[in-house]
């Protein structure tokens, strides 16, 4: 079983990088991950792996991809989007 860092919502003052719509991912991932992932970690934990729904779902949540341009078929954000979509795992504590 893979330790799980304890959660930790860290305060933090908005980055000077972080723009609404960053404000908004981070909302959703942080919905996301306490709908999706929290429920489902400890099964998840014990079986050694996760459900292929959660990419899924992650996807259709937008939270993959995030700084994959337009041309390439992403929704061209910026490394700002990757980086909201982690520090909200990280503060959930994987």
């Amino acid at each position: 079983m893979i330790r799980r860092m304890p959660p930790a919502r860290i305060p933090r003052p908005r980055s000077p990088w972080s723009s609404d719509e960053h404000e908004l991912l981070r909302e959703s991932a942080r919905a996301w991950v306490a709908r999706e992932i929290l429920p489902n970690d400890e099964r998840w934990q014990e079986r050694g792996w996760v459900d292929p729904e959660l990419w899924r779902s992650a996807g259709e949540a937008g939270l993959l991809g995030t700084d994959i341009p337009l041309e390439h078929g992403g929704p061209g954000g910026d490394f700002g989007f990757e980086c909201v979509v982690y520090e909200e795992l990280l503060d959930a504590g994987f």
